[in-house]
């Protein structure tokens, strides 16, 4: 058990930093820009940080009990979603942002896993989360993911195609009808 601990915490180290430095100190991230300028950007990492938060305090409670197998399982998934977020933030360039604006995109992204999905920045949230449920064995907290920060990022992903909508007109609502929001369909990524 101490192993799997060392582990556990040394996954979280690295993970914390991976994460505040992607999120905030990446080449995308402007220094000018306010990340609190808008509570919508605000709620979905106050939530992410408090089932990561509450997660940690569970895994120690239950160390004992973990199924190693479900937390391999969810390793893979979280891994699977970092993946994901990176290759979201690559497409979008200089377009992304911490917060929800588009006064500086200057072009629908259409590449990389925008091809497949329109929010799978935001799916990679959802998939690093489940993920982390699954790696502290902790079944009850993935309701609470599913339950709260799905719905936010639902209404984020809403909010930021209504900016698009408005900036880009027909185009983005041709580029709606044709991808899904969240789950490809199997039969674009086949092709």
């Amino acid at each position: 058990m101490l192993f799997q601990t060392i582990l556990f915490l040394l996954f979280i180290t690295v993970a914390t930093h991976e994460r505040i430095k992607s999120t905030f100190f990446n080449s995308f991230t402007s220094g000018s820009q306010n990340l609190f300028r808008e509570n919508i950007t605000l709620v979905p990492i106050l939530t992410y940080s408090a089932i990561v938060i509450v997660g940690i305090i569970i895994y120690f409670r239950n160390y004992e009990f973990l199924n190693i197998s479900v937390s391999l399982i969810g390793f893979s998934v979280y891994i699977s979603g970092t993946i994901l977020r990176h290759a979201a933030m690559r497409a979008m360039g200089d377009n992304w942002s911490v917060y929800v604006s588009v006064k500086n995109v200057k072009k629908i992204i259409r590449n990389g896993p925008y091809s497949i999905v329109r929010h799978p920045y935001h799916l990679s949230v959802i998939m690093e989360l489940l993920g982390f449920c699954l790696i502290c064995n902790n079944y009850s907290l993935i309701f609470v993911v599913v339950l709260l920060q799905v719905p936010i990022l639902i209404l984020r992903g809403h909010l930021e195609e209504k900016y698009l909508e408005n900036k880009f007109g027909s185009e983005y609502n041709n580029y709606k009808s044709e991808i899904p929001a969240f789950f490809p369909s199997i039969l674009r990524v086949v092709k």
